[in-house]
């Protein structure tokens, strides 16, 4: 049978590391989070197949810790959701379960939750329900069946999950993830459409993802303006004009890039009417079986100034991170650089990973390692960022080069090669701490690393320092004064040292270095 659930997800993990699947129970779920000692709020979502990359395209560091696949648009049984969340979690566990509003996911993810409680003995699950739909309103369905939840819960995970990775109580999660949906800071609207004689025909507004009839209908129009009129009017009920927003454009699976640039070019011009609009997603983050049509997500980011700041929370391995934020280091070389900087660095990350696939680098031997790298980032990476980049793993790998070819690789070898980079750097690039450049994670990582290293941590405490440390402090070269490199010119009259983004260098620094501590995660879990 083709539409095979079982089958889809088995080619998916395939090539998504750091995934398991729980064959019998259409279930993924992170490897780091099996049989974890760490403590954290385990998150745990899925419904009906069919919308991918929802739900199980969520799954990894920073967002969800598993998802429950049912059938196509039928939710998954209450057995397959207690078998992951046995999976990934113990009785002493905090456990959310975050639910998008359809009768059937409510019934087994509530079912699910009772039974865990009964015959497991878990102590605390609690479920956050999704009602972002804002095209339904009040008083016109029934209690029972309710809004119903569309893309907004893309970011609603995005969000809890980086508030999960970073500590805090599922109360706390819980009630943000509440109050944006019940005080009205999140609201999606969407519709479907055929094209016909270059005109938009069979419009439904308001569309449920399974296919369920629109709430309003339009039989033709000549373009998108009456459509996104009508869409603002209804999101404009729940998220109050002039609000500082972000927005989520989401492609229902069949609407092709044509048409959808079409449609943001008229989106843009009249929604900025009406919000102030601080960034924008576009893509295919919540489907319905390829069908033509789009839904628009606001989040009101007046509701906390932590929103964002959970939005950028890094949630892939290395390579892949950075191509994921090419986009977001060009933005934030715009501000006082030619932005490039996420091009550039991609070119590197892209070559690593072909590297990788053909398996023509060395990964067993660390000095063999960096030098197979210095040499990808010299030949693939242009500009100040190649040369840094090379420079810095060249040097590094004299270390273990001059190391007893016997003796065992410690995290004093990785220190002191971490410090024998930064020291070429220093000598090179006549940079210093303080400069607003890559130099300044790096060079503040060292020394933290150094000041604990007595303290005999174990190697995956001592690489999250670093990325700790790397992030915070690419955090702090928003007010920093560019002393180095081409920024330095720009900063050279005004002096200023209050910028809206991060020194693009540095930041790059944290998201890999947040995707090494992952990764290491991950291979830990695998080896034990």
């Amino acid at each position: 049978m083709l539409p095979n659930v079982n089958t889809s997800l088995s080619g998916y993990v395939q090539v998504h590391n750091g995934l398991r699947l729980i064959l019998d129970r259409n279930c993924i779920v992170r490897s780091a989070a099996c049989g974890s000692s760490e403590k954290k709020v385990m998150l745990l979502s899925g419904g009906g197949s069919g919308h991918e990359p929802a739900h199980v395209g969520y799954v990894g560091y920073g967002m969800l810790d598993g998802a429950v696949c049912g059938d196509v648009f039928c939710s998954p049984s209450a057995t397959a959701i207690v078998d992951c969340l046995q999976s990934i979690a113990t009785p002493n566990d905090e456990v959310l379960f975050i639910v998008n509003n359809y009768t059937g996911d409510r019934l087994n993810f509530g079912l699910a939750a009772e039974r865990a409680a009964v015959f497991y003995g878990f102590k605390k699950v609690m479920i956050l329900l999704n009602d972002d739909d804002c095209s339904i309103e009040e008083g016109l369905v029934r209690r029972s069946v309710g809004k119903r939840g569309l893309a907004g819960s893309v970011l609603l995970i995005k969000i809890l999950g980086a508030m999960a990775e970073s500590g805090h109580t599922i109360e706390e999660i819980y009630r943000l993830g509440n109050e944006i949906l019940r005080e009205g800071h999140l609201a999606t609207f969407g519709f479907t459409f055929d094209i016909v004689n270059e005109k938009l025909v069979n419009v439904e507004l308001g569309k449920g993802l399974h296919g369920e009839p629109g709430v309003y209908k339009l039989q033709t129009c000549d373009n998108f303006e009456p459509i996104i009129e009508f869409m603002i009017d209804k999101l404009s009920k729940k998220i109050k004009t002039s609000s500082i927003v972000v927005v989520l454009i989401n492609n229902l699976g069949g609407t092709s890039e044509f048409m959808l640039g079409v449609f943001m070019a008229i989106l843009f011009k009249k929604l900025q009417k009406s919000y102030a609009v601080h960034r924008i997603y576009s893509g295919t983050f919540f489907s319905s079986l390829g069908t033509t049509g789009l839904s628009v997500t606001l989040l009101n980011l007046g509701y906390s100034d932590k929103l964002l700041s959970y939005l950028d929370f890094e949630v892939q391995h290395i390579a892949h991170a950075l191509l994921t934020n090419r986009d977001l280091l060009n933005t934030y070389d715009r501000e006082c650089g030619d932005g490039d900087t996420g091009n550039t660095i991609a070119k590197g990350a892209q070559a690593i990973l072909d590297h990788l696939e053909s398996a023509t680098i060395e990964i067993l031997y660390p000095a063999k390692l960096l030098l197979d790298l210095s040499m990808i980032m010299q030949l693939n990476v242009g500009g100040t960022s190649g040369a840094l980049y090379s420079l810095l793993l060249q040097t590094a790998s004299t270390v273990f080069v001059e190391a007893d070819r016997d003796s065992k690789v410690t995290i004093k070898h990785w220190i002191q090669a971490l410090s024998r980079g930064n020291e070429a750097i220093k000598r090179y690039a006549l940079a210093e701490l303080g400069d607003r450049t890559m130099l300044d994670p790096l060079g503040q990582a060292e020394l933290e690393l150094k000041r604990v290293y007595s303290a005999s941590l174990s190697t995956i405490e001592y690489i999250r320092i670093f990325s700790e440390t790397c992030q915070r402090v690419a955090e702090d070269t928003r007010r920093m004064v560019p002393k180095s490199g081409r920024a330095s010119y720009s900063a050279v009259e005004s002096g200023q040292a209050d910028y809206k983004c991060p020194d693009p260098g540095a930041f790059a620094i944290s998201v890999w270095a947040r995707a090494l501590l992952e990764a290491c995660k991950v291979a830990k879990m695998d080896q034990e």
